[in-house]
């Protein structure tokens, strides 16, 4: 597809001046208006994300060269996906596809990351900030404010970022074609939302498969698994299927300046 041009004009027909946006999909072009106020709250969240995603980026950067040990750390891992997310340019729908392959492993991530290091601290090992503040030589201050920002505030940006991109996040998961008659057309919708939400597990999956533990990264002296691990499956569809009505929920108004 062809990048979405814009074209701002001023005449009798719009005195206060309103621009056309073009977008040719399938050699199909579609003249779509957004006013003045439109465009500057598109872009406010553009510009939101780009801080979001040079602030994230930076903290791994740092992270990881300062303490190259960290980069087992399961935090890590989704810490880089949400990178990759932020970075994505809703815009572009040649990004459509890295959108609901990244939107679940973020979203749905965030808040199994939140919710395990809660336990971790609390549960598994109470001494873990103390520990790590003396393996890192912080204080334990400092610790705790890389501990917040990490595990506590991408919730809150993911769900912000949710609420601000509803309408082209529908779009871009083509919300409006999951009742297509067609059998292929709705499997393919199926297997995105299963894989939206499966996907953290996944992610999960793999960091054991490469060989790392609770015990071997956290410090963690016991971890009952039989507990852990339907509480995490339980946990993350729960957070997945809250996802997936929020961006199906029937009720949603869609942005007629978002092109598809």
């Amino acid at each position: 597809p062809r990048d979405i041009t814009y074209c701002v004009e001023k005449s009798d027909q719009h005195p206060a001046g309103r621009t056309m946006e073009y977008g040719s999909y399938d050699e199909a072009y579609t003249p779509l208006v957004r006013d003045h106020s439109q465009i500057i709250r598109d872009r406010g969240r553009m510009w939101l994300r780009r801080f979001l995603y040079y602030s994230m980026f930076l903290t791994l950067m740092i992270s990881v060269v300062r303490f190259p040990f960290l980069i087992t750390n399961l935090t890590v891992w989704f810490w880089i996906i949400h990178v990759l997310w932020f970075e994505l340019d809703f815009e572009q729908p040649r990004h459509g596809i890295l959108i609901r392959a990244l939107h679940g492993l973020s979203f749905i991530g965030s808040y199994m990351i939140g919710v395990l290091a809660t336990l971790l601290i609390t549960v598994f090992n109470p001494g873990f900030m103390a520990q790590r503040a003396e393996i890192e030589k912080q204080s334990l201050s400092f610790a705790w404010a890389v501990f917040v920002w990490m595990h506590w505030v991408p919730p809150i940006l993911t769900t912000m970022d949710l609420i601000l991109n509803a309408d082209i996040l529908r779009k871009r998961h083509h919300v409006s074609h999951i009742r297509s008659k067609s059998f292929s057309h709705y499997a393919l919708h199926i297997f995105w939302l299963i894989f939206m939400v499966l996907s953290p597990i996944m992610v999960i999956g793999v960091w054991y498969g490469a060989g790392f533990t609770p015990q071997k990264v956290y410090l963690v002296p016991h971890v009952n698994y039989y507990a852990v691990i339907p509480a995490a499956i339980v946990l993350n569809l729960g957070v997945g299927g809250f996802l997936i009505y929020y961006l199906f929920k029937r009720d949603a108004q869609q942005n007629p300046s978002v092109n598809l």
